[in-house]
């Protein structure tokens, strides 16, 4: 169905029809698919340690609260205003400097439901249940930041300009549904707030815009152009979520500056950035951890292309432009979980224009089994192939099992052909998606609770190591033997990172600095590599502190092929190894 077709949308609901009785099987399928995307998004929050970019947030947030903070800088006004506020519910801990990102990470899952007039409800549920468990937005919703917050933003912007537009105008070109107006407005506010990732939604937005413009296109019907009223209602909206976020309600006017840093940001990204990123990250990232919009949104791309539908061309001009940004802005990954808006969007149209084409049968149903069936087939011989072509070169034995089994496939689905269709058309689609769904839970779970502090990814840059947690239980366990007290050690560093700062923040006689205090401390923490010049009666043991990339110069003696790729991709067993910074702690002996 096309975008402004109402002709199976009922023009008077009964009245006597309870919300219970209207609730259908997709409305079930749907929660399903939130508490999915929760499971992903909530459990475990604080398991992995913030890195030093998170842990420079988190401590912006917990000194505003310390008794004579200092100025603090505010990267992103929009997450520091809503975890603040959490914090004095739940505490300071990682999970819940982890929380809105996630909350709002939750709610990129359900806006697609809000299209299922344009989508079908099929459609809507295919976007839905991808997006609940894509492995860009499940990382950007457990990572500490306001891109969560921009991806939500940018995509609510995209919903409500849809849904106002496809509501039909009141006589005299009166609006008719101004709430989606002002939802807009919200959302390019709170937008503004949130990070450079929404200047980046924004911009592919208003390309599409554009194009749409140059080329006549008929999306959406004309409308009137709005009165005076209508437009400072909007203003007021969007100027006052933008104050409410921004500055928290005039409580931190710093938050004007802020926001207006992410815009500069954003241009600053034009080129790259000194991340150490290369241009083809961000695509190689959409390669490894998005196949089921690789595979089936090229074949939405084309079906797009191929039917010159309005809708379908419009979310191809939304792809293209945001492909094309990552070009302009090499290295920013942040940019990839921005083109599985648009992607998955256009996968759900093509699924709902599918599997609406008339009830599936149990033909449906039978090509479908077989299609899942051979995928996963070719996924375990491949991956037996990968584990044993490492002793055996030569052992061939499980890649021709696949070629017998996409042999198989062909001859049934040539045979079926004859028969029906769409029978086929639709089995072939639910087979694939059930088999990517698979795919991509794994990969979710694996890159949101495991991976995510591990270099050898390649949405990982830098990381801190697991040993930070077990660095603080054993300070905690001496000051309670010295002191009497969990937080009462004195304890200085010569190592000043945010991590640090951030996990011995409850320790009140910390000092963290450059150099070792002249009069020492009951615990002192230099780097590995440091040959602090100390007194016979300490004794230390070392930490991991943080994890990084080998740089390109030692990645030499560790290049991978393809299949150590495919190892590290099926039993992430990878030959490279990580680069460690390592801390000392020092521990004075007491008379």
């Amino acid at each position: 169905m096309e975008i402004g077709d109402y002709s199976n949308t009922p023009l008077v609901e009964s009245p006597a029809q309870s919300w219970w009785e209207r609730l259908t099987i997709a409305d079930g399928l749907f929660v399903l698919v939130v508490i999915l995307g929760s499971v992903l998004r909530f459990v475990d929050l604080g398991r992995i340690p913030l890195s030093a970019a998170e842990a420079e947030l988190a401590l912006a947030v917990w000194r505003f609260w310390q008794p004579g903070n200092a100025e603090i800088a505010l990267s992103s006004p929009a997450y520091f205003t809503l975890t603040s506020l959490l914090t004095q519910i739940f505490g300071f801990s990682d999970g819940v400097m982890r929380l809105v990102p996630a909350l709002f990470g939750l709610a990129v899952v359900c806006l697609p439901w809000l299209l299922r007039r344009q989508l079908g409800d099929a459609g809507a549920l295919v976007v839905c249940g991808f997006l609940a468990i894509s492995p860009l937005n499940v990382i950007l919703s457990r990572t500490v930041g306001g891109e969560a917050i921009a991806l939500f933003a940018v995509f609510l912007l995209a919903v409500a300009v849809m849904r106002y537009a496809d509501t039909p105008a009141l006589s005299g070109g009166k609006v008719a549904a101004p709430h989606w107006l002002y939802l807009a407005a919200a959302a390019m506010a709170l937008g503004f707030t949130s990070a450079p990732l929404f200047y980046s939604g924004l911009v592919t937005l208003v390309i599409v815009w554009v194009v749409i413009r140059l080329l006549k296109l008929s999306l959406f019907p004309e409308r009137e152009p709005l009165d005076r009223r209508t437009w400072r209602n909007t203003l007021l909206v969007g100027g006052g979520v933008f104050v409410a976020f921004s500055s928290k309600l005039l409580w931190v006017t710093a938050g004007f500056g802020g926001s207006a840093q992410i815009l500069g940001t954003w241009v600053a990204q034009i080129g790259g950035d000194d991340s150490g990123r290369i241009l083809a990250d961000p695509f190689l990232a959409l390669a490894r951890y998005e196949p089921a919009l690789v595979i089936l949104g090229v074949v939405a791309v084309l079906w797009a292309l191929w039917r010159a539908s309005v809708s379908g061309l419009a979310l191809v001009y939304w792809l293209l432009a945001a492909l094309i940004l990552m070009l302009f802005q090499p290295g920013i990954m942040s940019n990839a979980a921005l083109v599985t808006l648009p992607g998955y969007l256009l996968v759900g149209l093509l699924a709902g224009l599918i599997l609406s084409e008339r009830p599936m049968t149990g033909l449906t149903w039978i090509v479908a089994g077989g299609v899942f069936l051979f995928c996963m087939l070719m996924l375990v011989n491949l991956g037996r192939f990968v584990r044993v072509v490492i002793f055996d070169p030569n052992e061939i034995q499980y890649l021709a099992m696949m070629i017998i089994g996409l042999a198989l496939l062909a001859v049934l689905l040539y045979l079926v052909l004859t028969l029906d269709v769409t029978a086929v058309t639709q089995g072939l689609l639910l087979g694939l998606i059930a088999f990517l769904v698979i795919i991509t839970w794994g990969t979710g779970w694996w890159l949101g609770h495991l991976a995510a502090n591990d270099p050898r990814e390649r949405w990982v840059q830098s990381a801190t190591d697991s040993d930070i947690r077990l660095l603080v239980t054993t300070l905690q366990s001496l000051s309670s033997q010295l002191s009497g007290s969990d937080t009462d050690l004195d304890v200085a560093s010569s190592v000043d990172t945010t991590v640090l700062r951030w996990y011995l923040r409850s320790f009140r006689n910390a000092r963290i600095g450059q150099t070792l205090p002249a009069g020492g401390a009951d615990v002192l923490i230099t780097s590995a590599q440091a040959e602090p010049a100390l007194a016979n009666n300490y004794s230390g043991a070392d930490f991991g502190l943080s994890l990084y990339k080998n740089p390109p110069e030692q990645q030499v003696i560790n290049v991978r092929t393809f299949t150590d790729t495919l190892r590290w991709w099926f039993f992430h067993d990878s030959p490279a190894q990580p680069a460690n910074e390592r801390v000392i702690v020092w521990v004075k002996a007491q008379e």
